[in-house]
Parts: C-alpha cells; structure tokens; sequence
C-alpha cells in the first residue's frame, strides 16, 4: 500500500467508482504520486499496467499489489525512448 492511508475517504471513493472491465496505464508508477494513484486505481477494479524505468522496482509493487487481489501488469518503459513506449502500449 502506498505510504498515505485513506481511510474513511477510500472507502467513499470505491463506493463511488468501479472500475471493473477497464484498464489504466500509469507511468512513474513505482513512487509517489504514480504508485498512490495505481493503487486507487487497482482498489477501484480497474486492471492496472504500471511503468517506469526500473523493471525491480516494478515487480515488487507487483507483488504487493496482486497480494491485495489487484490485476497488475509491470512494464518498464523510459518514456524519452520512442522504442519503450512503443513496447508499452503493444
């Protein structure tokens, strides 16, 4: 989980959003405001494609995400790099 707790605030949110049949694509997934935003998004239903540049970084909030019951896919992608993005949206 992201280091902020949401509380009473998460649950309101995920009554209000289902984001079940859709699929987010986040990039400066593996901190930050990137990490907290794929967890909400992940929390909500939505299967989640994470990307940064560190494919290890990438693969341990896989770990903690699908150990919540999320649908993750890492993928890591400089976003500089037409070649990545490419490979990240195939």
């Amino acid at each position: 989980m992201p280091s902020c707790t949401f509380g009473k605030q998460f649950f309101f949110m995920e009554t209000l959003f289902n984001l079940s049949g859709k699929v987010a694509l986040i990039t400066g997934a593996s901190k930050g405001i990137g990490e907290s935003t794929a967890y909400l998004l992940g929390k909500a239903g939505a299967k989640i494609v994470i990307s940064s540049r560190k494919q290890d970084e990438l693969d341990a909030l896989a770990a903690r995400f699908t150990a919540e019951g999320m649908d993750v896919l890492p993928i890591a992608c400089n976003v500089g790099k037409p070649e990545d993005l490419q490979n990240l949206v195939s």
